[in-house]
């Protein structure tokens, strides 16, 4: 379910637009030429637009997202490299009834299909424009800090060219992931753990341009109204090319790693890290099943200040900037190291799981996903970690062990991972691949990623009422999923637990963050593709599913678009719709003055707006289509059950003694 090789695309590059409120520009001249490659015959071409495969097997157009669990159908795929080739392809569409999307890159990074002009190619005719678009479109201004790049940049070639240019952004305000690009995370409002005003990507944006849906090109800047609905606005208003960018004079960031092997005072502690004004980024980690509670502070420093790496378990980067916490096991894993996941989850899920033995280890599969529960819930640690994933506590001896020498490095350098690849022949970091990447090795089953966020007003009482409500849960759910494997320790899906940052408010209508600060709740871990030959769900993913449905239900929790999949914005039990009403109204203003024909509205955004619910199906809940309300939605054998938490949720559990 991820990403590709050296890219770890966002979902929905700028693909965002359009009013009368910005200013004219002259219509690119008929005929630009670009490359293409033919497709197949459907619908009369437009004049100078490209046809192209994404790739030789996509026979139909296909879009297919980075985690290989969305596929999109498209009459027509385009490729444009150019703000007039794609105005050229959304004139010559123009009044074609076509629904048209865009995305900046070929394996949008998202388990929701916001991104598709049709899911699986049902419905009406439609068209998806990919943009290639990397390019630097006016160079950092060393006197203004003014850069102006392609919707396909990728932040880490940006942060690279900041960091060149003696500028950088605001400390930990981008989502480290390295390839992700500057259109994708402006559609979507993504963010980073900073703590700051003006702390998001959609702040340091100050002026778009953009092609509307008689194919215009306009721009916007911050304070032109329609601003706001592009922001965080899913590319439904039109499609935004280019961007220009603020920066700040380079700085470098400190980054302390605070580890407490107790989490029974969690809120306290948070409490005490935010109310220190020197910490201007925070991210904190939790696995209530092992006790397990991280946070990753930063503090930003004088550019002057002297580098100091973390060192670790892993070799210095090729840049030499930094060895520390944003490295390699942010988005990869090694060679190795994949097939320990992958197979202890094979087993773990399976007939048997929790009292199988690890190949070649006298320890069981429960205690392998213990070890790795525990060195995968904190991957930015790197320093922390030996090389076989195998934790390395500072002090174990000691109630609250803290990390007291932090490292500092380049706040460019620092803010972003290493690119992963899909292959191991990766030439920055070799045998290391992204752990959403098909398998690396024969007989090992491929693994993908599974991500949930959620925001909620950052009030103090919501946080402190999730996290009671979480470990609920885990005394009940968790503990319950046991109780026929006497001495056998229950274990939540392996991944990063429970993720918590904050956002300051923003200036974005449809962003989460648009009404006020927020706290963002995420639980994101590791999976195996269901496959027949890995038919199962990971063990214990009900805990997941019960949560996500119980944030948005009780809290009202926002969605966030590039992380859920569809069935939690179509769930029937609490429609989504009502958590967004004020936000619905305002972008529907939008789109009636910019795109009243919904050229660029896609179809899961449609069902959001008339409470449509998911289809259901044989298995349905496995593979995240739907909430389960009986049992053939579950993998073979397993039931549709109430949680004993919260018995209005229901998920999928195993039977007793699998």
């Amino acid at each position: 379910m991820r990403s590709n090789g050296n890219v770890l695309c966002l979902l929905l590059a700028g693909v965002v637009a359009c009013a009368a409120t910005g200013s004219q520009e002259p219509r690119p001249p008929a005929g630009s030429s670009f490359m293409v490659t033919p497709l197949s015959t459907a619908a009369q071409q437009p004049q100078s637009a490209a046809r192209v495969l994404i790739s030789a097997t996509d026979t139909q157009g296909q879009i297919i997202n980075a985690y290989r669990d969305v596929t999109c159908g498209n009459t027509e795929v385009f490729v444009a490299k150019t703000t007039a080739e794609v105005a050229a392809i959304v004139t010559g569409l123009a009044g074609s009834g076509q629904t048209i999307r865009a995305v900046s890159h070929r394996l949008p990074h998202s388990p929701s299909s916001f991104f598709c002009a049709s899911l699986n190619g049902t419905g009406a005719p439609q068209a998806t424009i990919v943009l290639d678009m990397k390019q630097v479109l006016a160079p950092l201004n060393p006197t203004t800090g003014l850069i102006t790049v392609g919707a396909s940049m990728d932040l880490y070639t940006l942060a690279n060219i900041y960091e060149a240019g003696n500028r950088t952004l605001v400390s930990l305000s981008w989502p480290f992931h390295d390839a992700l690009t500057v259109g994708g995370v402006f559609s979507v409002g993504g963010h980073g753990s900073s703590l700051l005003t003006g702390g998001l990507l959609i702040d340091q944006v100050k002026c778009v341009k953009f092609v509307n849906a008689s194919g215009a090109v306009l721009t916007a800047c911050r304070s032109d109204p329609i601003f706001r609905g592009l922001a965080g606005g899913m590319g439904m208003l039109g499609i935004v090319t280019e961007f220009t960018m603020e920066t700040q004079p380079n700085s470098k960031t400190e980054v302390q790693v605070q580890t407490f092997y107790n989490d029974r005072n969690i809120t306290n502690i948070i409490n005490a890290l935010r109310a220190d004004k020197t910490v201007d980024s925070l991210f904190v980690f939790w696995r209530a099943d092992v006790r397990l509670l991280g946070a990753v502070v930063g503090r930003t420093k004088p550019y002057t200040t002297p580098v100091k790496p973390a060192g670790g378990a892993f070799p210095p980067v090729p840049d030499g900037g930094i060895t520390g916490p944003f490295q390699v096991l942010t988005v990869g894993l090694s060679v190795d190291n994949y097939t320990d996941v992958a197979t202890a989850l094979t087993l773990h899920n399976g007939p048997g799981g929790l009292t199988a033995k690890f190949p070649g280890s006298a320890a069981t599969v429960n205690q392998k996903m213990a070890d790795l529960a525990e060195a995968t819930t904190f991957p930015v640690w790197a320093a922390y970690v030996t090389k076989n994933l195998e934790p390395r506590r500072l002090d174990p001896a000691k109630p609250n062990p803290e990390a007291k020498a932090p490292c500092v490095g380049r706040t460019n350098l620092l803010s972003m991972s290493y690119p992963c690849s899909l292959t191991p022949d990766n030439p920055l970091v070799p045998n290391y691949v992204c752990f959403y990447a098909p398998s690396p090795k024969a007989g090992v089953p491929s693994l993908t990623f599974s991500d949930v966020e959620v925001a909620l007003p950052d009030d103090g009482k919501s946080l402190e009422a999730a996290i009671a409500d979480y470990r609920r849960l885990v005394a009940l759910d968790l503990a319950d999923s046991v109780k026929d494997a006497p001495g056998v320790k229950p274990m939540i899906p392996l991944g990063s637990g429970v993720l918590v940052r904050w956002s300051k408010k923003s200036d974005t209508v449809l962003g989460l963050n648009g009404k006020s600060d927020v706290v963002w709740i995420g639980m994101e871990n590791f999976e195996l593709l269901i496959t027949p030959e890995t038919p199962y769900p990971n063990r214990n993913y009900f805990i997941t599913t019960i949560m996500e449905q119980r944030l948005v239900c009780k809290y009202k929790a926002l969605l966030h678009m590039g992380k859920n999949h569809d069935r939690a914005f179509l769930n029937p039990r609490c429609v989504y719709r009502r958590n967004i009403r004020d936000q619905l109204r305002e972008f529907g203003k939008l789109q009636r003055e910019a795109d009243p024909q919904r050229t660029f509205e896609p179809p899961l955004f449609r069902r959001i707006k008339t409470a449509a619910t998911p289809k259901y199906y044989d298995g349905c809940e496995p593979a995240k289509d739907c909430y389960c309300t009986q049992d053939s939605h579950c993998a073979k054998g397993w039931s549709c059950k109430a949680s004993l938490a919260f018995p209005a949720y229901k998920a999928c559990y195993p039977p007793a003694g699998f």
